[in-house]
């Protein structure tokens, strides 16, 4: 949203091409629909909202999946991710701007309050931690014990007040997980008292790459990220933890300095949609290829993973249950770029649209659709 009215402004100034628009992904299950976020932001601006909706992990399309040199994360949404690229080409746009990567530097996790802790900062950490709780709703000692005394206790206390991070799933053999340090790697905990925010940060940024897949964007686009301009980057690395949260909201700094380029309701909401419920539809509703990707398997065939232990967190992740859903999907992520490089989706997977795909929402008509500016979101 900040992209789109920083955009738009410095676009009414000329010195930049006006926008030619805005791209949404709306998913109407559980809290994934935040068109009133979009719909908001484009009616300031007098832009156009695209819409692409509804669609699944593992949706048919007719081109199927893509084989791509290298495993990717997201691979099952590849119809999606063409839709959105049909999308911006169709309205005339060359360029996509991507809000990613303020979430990696500009939020700051609420362990912040073990530093403060940790350097002797307890009053205003006390402070800190009961404004949390008023704006949360939550707890104060619920609050204290995760994110204001876990995190620098010691080993045998912490285990009982933080919450533990994802541990290697069970379906992952005990070999290949002791290779590679995976349990360490999952846990990648904090070290130092009174840092334990500037590594948490550290992690977060090392781990951009994960989400910056362009994949089929890359066909006849250029996708640009704004936040990911290194001096921003630099300089937001180095704000005090004070300017990163404030008031119970994440990214104080970005809802101060974006000020009136953005709705009311935007600057001020207090998180995020997800799209969890769209995943369990995925695996619900593609049970019968998925179960036979899993009988199947290829990362068991290498001795990877146990076959049986997959197809049964796969079973309690359709019902809902089950540790290390994200680490599943990645799984089957990656079973799914094995089998399409060994031609086995080709045999037995989906192949071609089973119903009819999801429509594209337009705000605009084909008149307007042929005058697109370059720029679209």
């Amino acid at each position: 949203s900040s992209v789109v009215g920083m955009a738009a402004t410095l676009a009414g100034q000329g010195r930049v091409p006006a926008l030619g628009g805005t791209l949404s992904v709306v998913d109407s299950l559980s809290d994934g629909d935040e068109t009133r976020y979009s719909d908001a932001v484009a009616a300031m601006w007098g832009l156009r909202n695209e819409r692409v909706e509804n669609f699944a992990a593992w949706q048919p399309d007719d081109l199927g999946i893509p084989s791509f040199a290298e495993p990717r994360p997201f691979l099952p949404f590849y119809a999606r991710d063409r839709a959105m690229a049909r999308v911006v080409r169709d309205g005339g746009g060359r360029v996509m701007l991507s809000g990613f990567g303020s979430d990696n530097y500009l939020s700051c996790p609420a362990d912040y309050l073990a530093d403060f802790v940790a350097q002797g900062r307890v009053v205003e950490a006390m402070s800190r931690l009961t404004g949390l709780a008023i704006t949360s709703r939550r707890s104060f000692w619920g609050l204290a014990a995760q994110h204001a005394i876990g995190p620098i206790a010691p080993d045998w206390l912490r285990r009982r007040l933080v919450r533990q991070p994802e541990s290697v799933p069970a379906w992952v053999n005990p070999s290949l997980a002791a290779e590679f340090g995976l349990a360490d790697w999952l846990e990648r905990r904090a070290s130092g008292s009174g840092t334990i925010v500037a590594e948490q940060t550290a992690i977060e940024m090392g781990s951009i790459d994960l989400a910056l897949e362009r994949s089929v964007f890359e066909e006849g686009l250029e996708v640009r990220y704004p936040f990911l301009h290194r001096p921003l980057v630099e300089f937001g690395m180095r704000l005090p933890v004070e300017l990163r949260v404030g008031a119970g909201r994440q990214k104080w700094i970005l809802r101060e300095a974006a000020g009136d380029l953005l709705p009311d309701q935007v600057r001020n909401r207090a998180g995020k949609g997800a799209i969890d419920g769209r995943i369990v539809w995925s695996l619900n509703h593609h049970a019968k290829v998925l179960e036979r990707l899993i009988a199947d398997s290829h990362l068991a065939d290498l001795g990877c993973v146990s076959r049986e232990r997959l197809a049964a967190a796969y079973q309690a992740a359709r019902q809902g249950r089950g540790e290390a859903g994200g680490l599943l999907f990645l799984t089957l992520s990656l079973e799914t770029w094995l089998a399409v490089r060994s031609g086995w989706w080709q045999r037995y997977g989906v192949s071609a649209p089973a119903e009819k795909p999801p429509a594209f929402f337009s705000s605009t008509s084909t008149k307007e659709h042929d005058h697109a500016e370059a720029v679209v979101f």
